[in-house]
């Protein structure tokens, strides 16, 4: 386990090196909401998805929320 942190920590470095100024276009403040961000930007533009998911967020600001939605 050690191992693979020191790892992941090692790309992390190398990566922030290469791209300094990397970030993501989604808005997001949660893991569940990014995952949701992504999957619908896949789908549509990342501006879409940024003013689409406010609302989205507000009904169903949790996982369970979404999952006991009716389609």
């Amino acid at each position: 386990r050690l191992a693979m942190v020191r790892r992941a920590r090692k790309i992390n470095r190398e990566l922030a090196e290469l791209y300094p100024y990397a970030h993501p276009e989604l808005d997001f403040e949660t893991p569940f909401e990014l995952l949701v961000a992504t999957v619908l930007s896949a789908q549509t533009t990342d501006l879409r998805v940024n003013q689409t998911t406010p609302a989205l967020f507000a009904k169903y600001p949790e996982p369970e929320d979404m999952a006991a939605a009716n389609p």
